[in-house]
């Protein structure tokens, strides 16, 4: 390791500021252009020792774990740095794949939004800490607040702390995903290591005396649920299953829900692929038919109760599919003139590709992942499909990561 002056040239995709020496970039965590700084370089990475001169974007973080915690790279920079960079991450994914349409930036999603989020819990000599590791290293930091995530969550980290606490019983971690519904929270514990009857009662006994907790499973088996979890997709109740992916901020949900419908509002059918528990499925169904394709029976179950026991909605059906090994084909999406997909983080390739030659009027793309959107999108354009509007939305604050929305129709 080398202690040297750098300046800073540039912000990376993952936030970091990149300096520029004989041997190529250097890659320095927390750190803002035009900043000089002295810094122990190993290999092409860099740790801060001083910001000899400050740029004027840099502010005071707004955490006190910031700088240790892997959970956020970004807190240091002002409003406006901040969204361009933001922006800057969609813009070069898309402009590398020669797709140059206009973006929209909307970055109003606020602290204490993030209604996910998945911690880890250790055992130590001291007991048990719950809390993020520190970023590209496996060394946990414990946490006592975090301001992007859910007020409730934040609140109750002490007594999800002491739930933890009981399920570790190795030295080997535990993740709890951990999602603030409507009326309280949901935990879904993932470890290597097995619990005896002794723990399960002991748990079940904290989450009840605590309230808070509705619901908790332990590696996909359901230790308590003292209350029906709910959430809204519109006006429309769904009770998801435990760990189900709900998208990370309400409000950023609404503004994806918003412009989705509004490009589809004139599709008799819609095909919603990668559906999940009916994030988009039910505010279409207001106006259109649904076809809601899903790989996991327990998200699909969960459209299926609610859209019987609700009014006013169009006809919904559902179907389990992994559409990354068997897309719906060109001759099944004849059915539909509109759809929406919403894959995981490695995209809608395969999708995409039968999408491409399909008879389908309209789409509306989403994804987390700009890189594997800028592949999916040239496949659809490729097939004759035209990009109407692209839209960035920032509902992962001060993350390298960023949700986009695209709209294409047929040229």
């Amino acid at each position: 390791m080398t202690t040297v002056e750098l300046t800073i040239d540039h912000l990376g995709v993952r936030g970091d500021g990149i300096a520029q020496n004989d041997q190529g970039p250097i890659y320095i965590p927390f750190t803002l252009k035009g900043e000089h700084v002295s810094a122990n370089v190993s290999n092409s990475r860099g740790d801060v020792l001083q910001i000899l001169d400050a740029s004027p974007s840099r502010v005071t973080p707004i955490c006190k774990h910031f700088g240790e915690c892997g959970g956020c790279a970004t807190q240091h920079m002002n409003a406006e740095t901040y969204s361009d960079w933001k922006l800057s991450i969609v813009k070069d994914a898309l402009q590398k794949a020669d797709i140059d349409t206009p973006i929209e930036m909307i970055s109003d999603c606020q602290v204490g939004e993030r209604r996910r989020v998945t911690l880890t819990a250790n055992k130590t000599n001291k007991g048990t800490e719950l809390g993020y590791h520190k970023a590209a290293s496996n060394h946990l930091i414990a946490i006592e607040e975090c301001p992007v995530a859910s007020r409730r969550i934040v609140d109750h980290l002490s007594h999800i702390n002491d739930v933890a606490r009981i399920l570790t019983l190795h030295s080997k971690p535990a993740h709890l995903t951990i999602t603030s519904l409507d009326n309280g929270l949901d935990i879904a514990v993932s470890a290597e290591t097995r619990i005896g009857e002794s723990e399960i009662q002991a748990v079940i006994k904290k989450v009840v005396a605590g309230r808070v907790i509705k619901r908790l499973a332990f590696n996909d088996q359901t230790l308590v649920e003292t209350e029906a979890l709910t959430t809204s997709f519109g006006d429309i109740t769904v009770y998801p299953p435990s760990g189900s992916f709900l998208q990370a901020s309400k409000r950023a949900e609404l503004l994806m829900v918003d412009i989705v419908s509004k490009h589809l509002k004139s599709s008799k059918k819609v095909a919603d692929l990668f559906s999940g528990c009916g994030t988009f499925t039910f505010p279409l169904a207001k106006k259109s038919q649904v076809h809601a394709v899903e790989m996991s029976g327990a998200a699909l179950n969960t459209i299926d109760n609610a859209f019987r026991i609700q009014q006013g909605l169009k006809q919904i059906t559902t179907e389990r599919r992994d559409l990354a090994r068997r897309p719906l084909m060109r001759d099944e999406l004849k059915h539909f003139q509109g759809v929406v997909f919403d894959p995981p983080r490695a995209g809608a390739e395969t999708q995409a590709k039968q999408l491409a030659r399909s008879v389908v009027k309209k789409i509306a793309a989403v994804s987390c992942n700009p890189i594997t959107l800028a592949r999916d999108l040239t496949i659809l354009t490729g097939g004759g499909f035209k990009i109407k509007s692209i839209t960035a939305i920032d509902q992962f604050l001060f993350s390298a990561h960023v949700e986009v929305v695209a709209l294409l129709e047929r040229k």
